[in-house]
């Protein structure tokens, strides 16, 4: 395998996944998301496009397919053991009050506040096997593992949908609102609805609802929208909402990912005030995590997902990302724990079989 890479495994093909392998001076860096669609390959995009984190594409008119299986046999697989945890209490505590004041002054009616943790093992993490875990774990999730010389090594089992289209048209979500699910209670009856949300994880997701509609109106056709509803993922439920749409005969995909990247569902509104109190206010750089990536051949065959649920491997270190979003009403407790339960969703991929 080439020293860059991507191996991704997209939503409902169980086993089945696609690689796209390149060298460094094969790498392309687009100036901005408007850039986006341009270039066939895979696409990686950061939360806020800087020096340290390029948005870049590795190259690719037609990546190969494989199995999973086939990868994990070739891998070097070994039990890990975590030594260390550093959940980073104090810089959240911290983080929040900040937060949390300018949205009870009104400022904001909601921002995302996002957090890492780090786990320090005892030898360095074997990035296939989590890989082969999470595809297991989460058949409805976008499952990639992304190494680069530059970026790293991450690797991400996402829910939510950026942005996708395909000959039929455009398709995007509003999903937001977090709640903990037993494994083995039944799927959400969709005749539900909202049943036993809370109001504010309710208000939480329509604001990205709101958004999304407004972000798409004066480049968009024929919309339509479905919710919102429950959707589960692994351990959590969500709200979803789902819109269909298809753009203007004069707009590009450039354009309308521009429009909707960050969405409130990561950052928050007003988004660009947001936008800069949390890079000037968050301890840790997000770096990729909440930016979005996965693969483009063409302004209609693309699949683009929020880097959600996600780590990066440095060594025998492994830094997991949460967030979640921050209301008037919000409890710090529950929001923390609401990380945890995020982080859980991958921490239990490391050390499973």
């Amino acid at each position: 395998m080439k020293s860059n890479f991507a191996i991704y495994r997209l939503p409902g093909h169980g086993l089945k996944c696609c690689k796209i392998e390149c060298h460094d001076d094969e790498i392309l860096f687009p100036g901005s998301y408007a850039e986006v669609g341009k270039v066939e390959g895979f696409v990686v995009a950061p939360f806020c496009i800087s020096s340290t984190c390029p948005l870049f594409v590795l190259p690719s008119e037609k990546p190969s397919e494989t199995d999973v299986r086939d990868l994990y046999l070739q891998s070097q697989s070994a039990d890990l053991q975590i030594l260390r945890t550093d959940e980073q209490r104090d810089a959240y505590t911290e983080d929040f009050a900040k937060f949390h004041d300018k949205t009870k002054a009104e400022y904001f009616r909601k921002i995302v506040l996002a957090r890492k943790s780090v786990l320090t093992v005892d030898k360095a993490v074997d990035e296939i096997r989590i890989f082969h875990r999470l595809c297991i774990d989460y058949p409805k999730s976008f499952v990639s593992l992304i190494k680069t010389s530059f970026a790293g090594t991450w690797i991400m089992a996402t829910p939510e949908i950026l942005l996708e289209g395909s000959s039929k048209g455009l398709h995007t979500m509003a999903l937001a609102g977090t709640r903990p699910c037993m494994p083995d209670s039944p799927e959400p009856d969709s005749c539900d609805a909202l049943q036993g949300w809370d109001a504010k994880n309710i208000k939480e997701q329509q604001l990205v609802a709101d958004y999304i509609m407004s972000s798409l109106k004066d480049s968009s056709d024929a919309m339509r929208f479905s919710g919102p509803y429950t959707i589960r993922y692994g351990n959590m439920e969500h709200i979803r909402s789902d819109f269909y749409f298809r753009k203007n005969s004069d707009t590009r995909l450039g354009n309308i990912v521009s429009a909707l990247h960050p969405t409130p569902a990561v950052c928050g509104l007003p988004s660009q005030a947001t936008f800069d109190f949390i890079l000037k206010n968050e301890h840790d750089d997000r770096q990729y995590y909440s930016g979005f990536c996965g693969p483009c051949h063409g302004e209609d065959d693309f699949h683009f997902f929020v880097t959600l649920r996600c780590m990066k491997l440095v060594g025998q270190e492994i830094e997991l990302f949460a967030g979640g979003g921050i209301l008037p009403d919000s409890d710090e407790n529950e929001e923390w724990n609401e990380t945890m339960m995020k982080m859980q969703a991958m921490k239990h991929c490391i050390l499973a079989e």
